[in-house]
């Protein structure tokens, strides 16, 4: 639904006229049944995918339809303007000159001479942050049916803002139709604001170039900083009806006012008291710390915010804006992860952050997954398309840069896939090294081993259970037991949850009460996200939906009862992540819409140490990246508790710099080396050697330095 008007004429029955996806739509019994008038309706796969209707105070109504079809495709059923007098015979007034190919039309009656509307259009382009495409044409009615010499047109598309500056902040951006919007002043019938990314201001409704304010969303074109008490992204403009100069705006960042819409600077207020704006993708909790309240989620274009402090009226502190995603809080909360859009991701500490996503990366989706590794913290996993990239340290990459980084990155080819991308990551605590990933069309594999480069990856989807295809939205594996885990599907009409005892060798349907119907049709809710809490008596799972969050404590196959928690509180909110931490029963979620939400359960099981098996003699990996500039990295199995010295020596075999002398116990470790000399100058570029020197061992690799 894009749009309703309902004419204000009081006749037999009130007209209602509906732009729908696929087409406009009439009814004259208050919404008790449709006709379609344009476009042949949403079951109508050539019918337009964008559409649009305003009315005047006569009952006149406009309507647009795209020449995009459903599909997006060329071309839809009645593209493009329309005039009728009564909702139902509709008459084609679109100028000629105007675009053959074009998404989404708004429409904007002049309040103050009904006869002239405005029509504001995307016409699509490849890259649409730098999209300056788009169409505003004036149309003023001069009689009969409005067509040919009845209606003049004028296009003023030359006009619209076109700046220089970053990206989209500075150009009419509409990102592919997500905002526009079109309003004229009540009583200047030129007036004229139009929104996308920005809200701008026309005096002479954009017949001249230049002659125009911005008045909302970003504060410049050279900057990402907002507009004072405004948001970017447009999605509503309506005047008060008796204050002329009174505005309303609602946007990503919700519903504001201004009293003043002509001032300059134009002063807002925001009206969000009570209204939450609050989208989160992701959120993210201490995973071990009992007691520690904090909270960090990532928000659909309203950035990344924290809050440290259980009391629920403390203010929430912003740690980055933009599209805020998936995101990490290592035990103990000094340093936490954040992701932007397409896979950008941050390390915050208390004093600095910097850039950490791989050089090299691709494939991301845009709003990407990445988790740390539950039982080394500084160990990351990351969904890079068709294949997981790993860091070994997080702590080794430097602060402070912007750039990506090729530091303690290792891409593990062993996890290509054909077909669809990673979506969900999960992976082991007690037994570590476990990593489970699934995919978007319905694949999940196992990988073993999964800190070593030569891990062993496991189908274990095909012939176990699962649906043939379907998106992977979550993986949980029980932190005492790597062989238990639960998934979530989060398409509709398919079985949404199953879990599996064996480590993914048979995977057992256990959605239950959640599907309607046991093939999984009908009206079960999407399941975004599942977790896994163990208490000393039994197991709560939670499964995050599009209806709310549930539980239940006996997964009984097909007989698996979910009950909702908290059906007063959170609702029938969408529950798009849930967590739990198994040191002291917390869960937290968050929603789409609602805010997020936290609860402790009683009795929960100790968390116990994860089980280290050692290595059975001394290993010592090849380095990677190599050759390497910024730095490089291996591993070092240990088998027995031993004094262990790695040491990098020059071709003339002079020790040039001992990136690793400790005494260690049995275990696997990680050895970066940043290229510097032992009293920190950077290596001349050349052949080197790592040498590993422990009791009755030596082991030895070559690295290659390029400056």
């Amino acid at each position: 639904m894009w749009n309703l008007a309902i004419s204000p004429r009081e006749t037999v029955q009130t007209v209602i006229v509906a732009a729908t996806i696929g087409g406009i739509a009439r009814s004259i019994d208050g919404g008790q049944t449709w006709t379609t008038v344009l476009g042949g309706g949403i079951a109508n796969n050539a019918g337009p995918r964008y559409t649009d209707v305003v009315v005047t105070s006569g009952g006149v109504f406009y309507a647009t339809c795209s020449s995009r079809n459903m599909n997006l495709s060329l071309t839809a059923t009645d593209a493009g303007i329309w005039r009728s007098t009564d909702g139902m015979n509709w008459t084609n007034i679109t100028p000629t000159g105007f675009p053959s190919d074009f998404n989404r039309i708004v429409a904007a009656v002049a309040p103050s001479n009904e006869s002239v509307v405005y029509f504001v259009g995307e016409t699509p382009t490849i890259d649409i942050l730098t999209d300056t495409d788009h169409s505003i044409w004036k149309y003023t009615y001069l009689g009969g049916d409005g067509t040919g010499a009845n209606g003049v047109w004028e296009d003023r598309s030359a006009n619209l803002p076109n700046e220089s500056g970053l990206s989209g902040n500075a150009v009419f951006c509409t990102q592919t139709s997500y905002d526009l919007v079109a309003a004229v002043h009540p009583t200047n019938a030129n007036m004229l604001f139009v929104g996308a990314i920005n809200l701008y201001r026309a005096p002479d409704a954009f017949a001249t170039a230049g002659n125009w304010t911005r008045v909302g969303g970003y504060a410049s074109a050279g900057t990402y900083n907002r507009y004072p008490n405004n948001h970017p992204d447009h999605h509503a403009l309506v005047f008060h009806p008796t204050g002329p100069n009174v505005l309303y705006n609602g946007n990503d960042g919700g519903v504001f006012r201004t009293d003043n819409a002509l001032a300059t600077p134009v002063t807002w207020t925001t009206l969000n008291d009570g209204y939450l704006t609050t989208q989160f993708y992701a959120i993210a909790i201490d995973p071990t710390t009992a007691g520690n309240p904090m909270i960090m989620g990532g928000m659909q274009d309203n950035g990344t915010w924290y809050i440290d402090n259980p009391d629920p009226f403390n203010p929430w502190i912003e740690a980055a804006g933009g599209d805020g995603g998936f995101c990490a809080i290592e035990p103990g909360g000094a340093n936490s992860y954040i992701s932007l859009q397409n896979g950008v991701m941050y390390r915050l500490t208390q004093t600095s952050n910097g850039r950490i996503d791989p050089t090299g990366g691709s494939g991301y989706l845009f709003i990407n997954p990445f988790i740390l590794d539950p039982s080394d913290p500084k160990r990351m996993y990351l969904a890079g398309g068709s294949t997981v990239w790993r860091n070994s340290n997080l702590a080794g990459i430097p602060m402070g840069s912007t750039n990506t980084t090729t530091t303690n990155w290792k891409q593990l080819s062993q996890t290509g896939l054909t077909g669809g991308s990673i979506t969900a990551l999960g992976a082991s605590y007690r037994q570590p090294n476990v990593l489970y990933y699934g995919t978007s069309n319905g694949r999940i594999y196992r990988l073993a081993n999964a800190h070593l480069d030569n891990a062993t990856v496991t189908d274990a989807w095909s012939g176990k259970g699962l649906p043939a295809a379907g998106y992977v939205s979550s993986i949980a594996v029980d932190p005492n037991n790597e062989n238990r885990a639960i998934m979530a599907m989060s398409n509709y009409a398919i079985v949404s949850i199953f879990f599996t005892t064996d480590g993914g060798d048979t995977w057992k349907d256990v959605s239950g009460n959640l599907e309607e119907f046991r093939s999984g049709s009908g009206n079960g809710p999407s399941v975004r996200w599942v977790a896994i809490l163990p208490d000393s008596t039994a197991t709560y799972y939670f499964a995050g939906t599009s209806t709310g969050l549930y539980s239940t404590r006996l997964l009984a196959d097909t007989a698996t009862v979910w009950a909702q928690e908290g059906p007063n509180v959170i609702g029938s909110h969408v529950a798009t992540m849930v967590l739990a931490r198994n040191t002291d029963g917390l869960v937290a979620v968050g929603t789409h819409g609602g805010g997020t939400f936290s609860a402790s359960f009683p009795n929960v099981t100790p968390q116990p140490p994860p089980v280290i098996e050692p290595p059975r003699t001394f290993v010592l990996s090849r380095n990677y990246p190599n050759p390497f500039n910024a730095g490089t990295s291996f591993t070092v199995g240990v088998p027995t508790a031993s004094r262990v010295r790695v040491r990098i020596v020059d071709i003339a075999g002079r020790t040039v710099a001992t990136p690793f002398d400790r005494s260690v116990t049995p275990n696997t470790y990680t050895v970066t080396w940043d290229g510097r000399t032992t009293d920190g100058s950077p290596a001349a570029s050349g052949i080197y050697f790592y040498l590993l020197d422990a009791p009755n061992a030596f082991a030895a690799g070559k690295l290659t330095l390029l400056r």
